[in-house]
Order: C-alpha cells, then structure tokens, then sequence
C-alpha cells in the first residue's frame, strides 16, 4: 500500500513538472509569434485555447508514459520519444483546432513554434535533473576518488563512462579523459570528457 502511495506521488510530481512546461511553451509560441507583446485579440485567443491545448498535451504525455520515467542519462532513443510525443500534441492541436474549436483558430506558425518549445523543454526537464544529481554528488562526496583515464575514445569508452556515472556511489572513480591512438579523436569531447592523448602517452 505505501508503495503504490509512493508511485502515484511520483507520477503526480511528473505531470506537476511537465504540464506547466508545456503550458510555457503554448505562452511562448505565442508570445514569439507576436513579437513579444499580445494585443486584446491575440490575448484572448491564447486563454480561450490554452486550456484544450494543455489537455491534448497532457495526453500525449501519458500516453508517452514521459511521467514516469526518470533517466540516469539521456541516449538517442529518450530524444526519439521526446521528439514523438512533442509531434503527436502538434497533430493533437491541430486536428481539435480543426474540428472541434470552430469560432477559433491558432494561428499555424504559432503551432509550429509550440513544437519546438515544447521539445526543448521536454529535454531540458530530462536533462537538468540529471546534471544537478552528478554536480551535487561530487560537491558532497566525502570519499575520495581516483582520476581516470579510459582506454578508446569510441563506442565502448563512451559506454564505459557513462556506466562509471551511473554507478557513481558505488565506483570511487572520477573520468578525467579519454587516449585513443587515432589522430582525428584527439582534442575532441566525448559527453564532456576530452581526449587527451595516445596510448603511448600512457607509458611511464
């Protein structure tokens, strides 16, 4: 019972999150839109729609389950669904504007701009938490942690540190760089962690 408690309380927090999100990008498409300032006509057009348009949102957001999920790291695939359910709320919008709001109409530009607000707040709002986690730990850490290097600044690297990150409170290591013998990699960043050198660098 008390977990059930405890996940609702979470799905809850989500959607708290992410419907005043969405609800910023709709006023910011707009307010994009219009030059910054709204006359009376275009005011009242955005309260007369906001509210179907938060609806149609956050269905998509359940529907997406984006309320309930909580990423250690965000990958390709997290942009993916981002990107998809940003896309099935425009479809959303647009057909209730269509067939449903019919002494009303949003303008398509301002759809078109509440597309892309809304997909970059999404990733913010899976981003953000994740950053704030990894800087709070090291500024609290009490332990001491061992600087390290990994060994290919490819795929495997890649997923190396990001399995270092997400065990960060079991592993005492701190990723300080990459070495990878291809001249191309060097100098390049990889999730924020440069490639220093080669592997023969690594020799005392």
């Amino acid at each position: 019972m008390h977990k059930h408690k405890k996940r609702t309380l979470r799905l809850l927090v989500g959607l708290a999150i992410l419907v005043p999100l969405c609800a910023l990008a709709y006023c910011a498409a707009f307010l994009l839109r219009f030059g910054g300032t709204l006359n009376q006509i275009n005011a009242a057009l955005l309260f007369s729609t906001i509210g179907s348009v938060l609806l149609i949102k956050t269905l998509a957001l359940v529907l997406a389950r984006l309320h309930q999920e909580y990423a250690r790291y965000v990958s390709f695939r997290d942009m993916l669904v981002l990107a998809r359910t940003a896309t099935l709320s425009t479809v959303g919008i647009i057909l209730v504007d269509t067939m449903l709001l019919t002494n009303v109409t949003i303008p398509r530009s301002v759809v078109v701009l509440d597309w892309g607000v809304t997909l970059a707040l999404l990733i913010v709002a899976r981003t953000v938490p994740r950053l704030l986690r990894e800087n709070l730990r090291t500024l609290f850490r009490a332990a001491p942690r061992t600087r390290a290097l990994i060994v290919g600044a490819n795929d495997a690297g890649e997923a190396l540190l990001r399995c270092i990150r997400q065990r960060s409170d079991e592993l005492s290591y701190t990723p300080v760089g990459f070495v990878d013998d291809r001249p191309e990699v060097l100098g390049r960043r990889i999730a924020g962690i440069p490639v220093l050198g080669n592997y023969a660098d690594l020799a005392p």
